[in-house]
């Protein structure tokens, strides 16, 4: 099981696909959530360079919905996305020194994490802050 996923640094609304492969059409199916859930304004997606990414079947999909811009950030900074952070926390909440019998159990357990990851609010807003600091060589 893979998880490909967006969140809002601001709600801490997570959207999330629970696919076999994370590949352009996983990340098409993460954008017409994005896109169908925000009608309204427009979604910055802040993305890292996976090769799925800035595919062109992605690139064409993004300007069909035309309401998703994509922000790539620099190659080698993965520290600079916020999804990552998620990503770290949430296998440290849900997957180290626990045990899971079955698949299904498993999978309740990430689905539950997501489901209710305003339980870990106060730990969230200081791990997805988005004020960065440029320091200059």
């Amino acid at each position: 099981m893979n998880i490909n996923g967006a969140v809002n640094i601001d709600t801490l609304e997570v959207e999330v696909d629970f696919t076999d492969s994370i590949n352009s059409e996983s990340m098409k199916r993460l954008m017409e959530q994005l896109s169908r859930g925000h009608p309204i304004g427009v979604v910055s997606m802040i993305l890292d360079n996976a090769r799925y990414c800035p595919s062109k079947a992605v690139e064409e999909y993004r300007q069909d919905l035309g309401n998703i811009v994509f922000i790539f950030l620099p190659t080698y900074l993965p520290h600079l996305n916020l999804i990552e952070r998620l990503w770290k926390f949430f296998k440290k909440t849900t997957f180290y020194n626990k045990y899971y019998e079955k698949f299904t159990d498993f999978t309740q357990a990430c689905k539950g994490f997501l489901k209710n990851i305003k339980k870990h609010e106060h730990a969230l807003r200081s791990l997805l802050a988005e004020n960065f600091h440029m320091q200059k060589n």
